[in-house]
């Protein structure tokens, strides 16, 4: 696929082609696509790294033809960017890991300060519950008007929902990914599979400049 009309001839026929223009053209757009956002980079060469990485310049994907040089698909296939990518593969894989444990120490961080918060959030509801509980047996003796009673606990189980509520409303990201019992981790330990589920969970796409420059998309 093409997408810039230089250098380009158009001949003209007197046949019928065999596939209409309209409909090659739209398939041609659909690969382009396909290449640009879905198989993007090879498992076995760009490892964890596969269909995140797109180049910082034109979008498209950026591959690995002759190991360990990056090439911008855009550039090496569709003739329509100018990048030429100065960094090597293993170079980008270990800039990659420093930022993913960067996030992972600071989602470790948070999720001990979620814990601490949700522990005296248990133990505040722990103590209405007691309070509601005193406030029964006080009815049950007649010592206290039943009317008042019946306020004062519902007062308490509105104060209860108040605190389950806030504490569903904090729920961090790492308890709705369901990795906090992985937590802490340290990312170059991990073997290949475990790197990209990593990196798949927290990665949206990485956008790798011609100088090495890397940004980050990130899905927190």
């Amino acid at each position: 696929m093409y997408t810039s009309l230089e250098e380009q001839t158009v001949y003209r026929t007197n046949f019928q082609g065999v596939v209409p223009s309209a409909t090659f053209i739209t398939v041609q757009e659909r690969l382009g696509k396909n290449e640009k956002f879905g198989r993007a980079n090879a498992p076995s060469k760009m490892k964890e790294l596969a269909g995140l990485v797109k180049c910082a310049d034109c979008g498209y994907a950026i591959k690995i033809y002759h190991f360990p040089n990056l090439n911008c698909y855009g550039r090496s296939t569709l003739h329509c960017c100018n990048v030429s990518i100065k960094i090597t593969f293993p170079i980008l894989r270990e800039k990659v890991a420093v930022e993913v444990q960067k996030q992972l120490d600071v989602i470790a961080c948070k999720l001990l300060e979620s814990n601490m918060k949700a522990k005296k959030r248990s133990d505040e509801i722990a103590k209405i519950n007691q309070e509601i509980e005193r406030l029964v047996n006080l009815a049950a003796l007649g010592t206290m008007d039943i009317e008042q009673v019946s306020k004062a606990i519902e007062e308490r189980k509105h104060k209860i929902d108040e605190i389950e509520l806030t504490q569903e409303r904090n729920l961090s990201f790492t308890e709705q990914a369901r990795i906090s019992d992985c937590l802490p981790l340290v990312f170059h330990r991990l073997n290949d599979e475990e790197k990209k589920s990593v990196v798949n969970l927290l990665i949206e796409k990485i956008l790798l400049h011609e100088n090495g420059d890397i940004d980050i998309h990130w899905k927190i």
